[in-house]
């Protein structure tokens, strides 16, 4: 009698509680969403997308101008969870959306999605691209636009806006995905400090990093922003969808007070005040000084570090978290093997051929220096400068 009185009291609690709180949200899968056909011989289908992850379609259309026409002219409620969808060669899927966040991750664990560096939709320069696989990278990106000529979008992820086009490496390369069907993106936690969450997963409420990225700023109350390039945040991911439609900050809460991350944004050529003996210090904290499973080819080193500041004028801080982004904590094969510890020459075709090798971990260190950085990368007149 008493369990069934406790089961009783549970699905009573159930009910009263679920007037209180909104059902989860959800999405429709992509194949089930390529199977669609609600406007049939019309290629274009303005719909709703609702947050049980279901579309219900608002008006068929011959053309995508009609349908984007159509779209832009809807305001307000339940306007802004319209997308577009396009059906072709039998495929149906989302071209466009009011209010979208871009899904990265297609589960290709080798396909790199360019960003140009271009405001034309049609330039082919590669600026950068994104590993929309990679447990620390970012699997979503703010959706700002769509150039139907191309089939490309504009996005912006990490601080810098780009298009990206629709089939990269074979592969699709994003996903549109309308905010409401979204559970989580990249994400700033302000309490004492600043914390930065990215997610693995936009249809899961979780998150799979977090990174401290700086103490608490006055202008910044405690709390959950949202943030494409970490200086400026919002309190809302549709004002800040809107700003970046429009080209602007003006919406932020910090709109005249950017924030901008003291080393992401330090010139190399600079000086630390940290000594070859602090920083070896700092690293025997982190890792093993003798050969075991926590062992790092960075230990111990600390004064090669300091000496390619002196020498090159390159700040021995900002050399070490490369060296330790890129060498996996100077645990990787090029670090122990062949004293690479930036992966210089891994080139992605064939990294194992073409990696550089050094006489010592000093040697690759003072060459990074000397060659990458100083005549390279922070070199004014090179192509691959793109500031100090």
């Amino acid at each position: 009698m008493k369990k069934f009185a406790y089961f009783g009291l549970l699905l009573m609690m159930g009910q009263i509680f679920s007037g209180f709180f909104p059902l989860l949200v959800k999405a429709m899968p992509v194949s089930e969403i390529e199977g669609r056909n609600a406007c049939g011989n019309q290629a274009y289908e303005l719909a709703y997308a609702n947050t049980d992850g279901t579309l219900t379609t608002k008006s068929c259309h011959d053309t995508y101008p009609d349908a984007k026409s159509n779209m832009d002219q809807a305001s307000g409620g339940r306007e802004d969870d319209l997308v577009i969808l396009e059906r072709e060669s039998g495929k149906t899927k989302i071209i466009d959306a009011k209010y979208a966040i871009v899904d990265l991750n297609k589960g290709t664990p080798y396909q790199n999605t360019n960003i140009l560096n271009s405001g034309d939709a049609t330039d082919n320069t590669t600026y950068t691209y994104i590993n929309g696989y990679s447990s620390y990278g970012a699997v979503d990106a703010a959706y700002i636009e769509r150039n139907h000529d191309t089939g490309r979008i504009k996005i912006k992820i990490g601080g810098l806006t780009g298009w990206v086009r629709e089939i990269e490496s074979g592969y699709e390369a994003y996903h549109i995905v309308p905010l409401n069907w979204v559970k989580s993106t990249t994400k700033y936690v302000v309490t004492s400090s600043i914390t930065h969450y990215t997610t693995g997963n936009i249809y899961q409420d979780s998150y799979n990093n977090s990174f401290s990225i700086g103490p608490k700023v006055d202008y910044l109350s405690e709390g959950t922003y949202y943030s494409y390039d970490g200086i400026y945040f919002y309190g809302d991911r549709k004002t800040m969808l809107d700003d970046y439609k429009n080209n602007t900050n003006q919406h932020a809460v910090n709109a005249n007070a950017p924030y901008y991350n003291y080393y992401l944004y330090l010139p190399h050529h600079t000086k630390t005040t940290y000594s070859g003996s602090e920083i070896d210090a700092y690293l025997a904290d982190l890792y093993d000084t003798t050969l075991g499973y926590n062992y790092t080819m960075l230990y111990g080193n600390g004064y090669a570090f300091y000496h390619a500041q002196e020498v090159y004028g390159v700040n021995a801080l900002l050399t070490l978290s490369v060296a330790r982004n890129e060498s996996a904590n100077g645990r990787s094969t090029f670090a122990m093997e062949r004293y690479n510890l930036f992966g210089h020459n891994a080139y992605d075709s064939n990294p194992s051929a073409s990696a550089s090798g050094y006489a010592s971990i000093r040697a690759g260190i003072d060459t990074h220096a000397y060659r990458y950085i100083t005549y390279q990368y922070s070199f004014p007149s090179d192509y691959r400068f793109y500031g100090g």
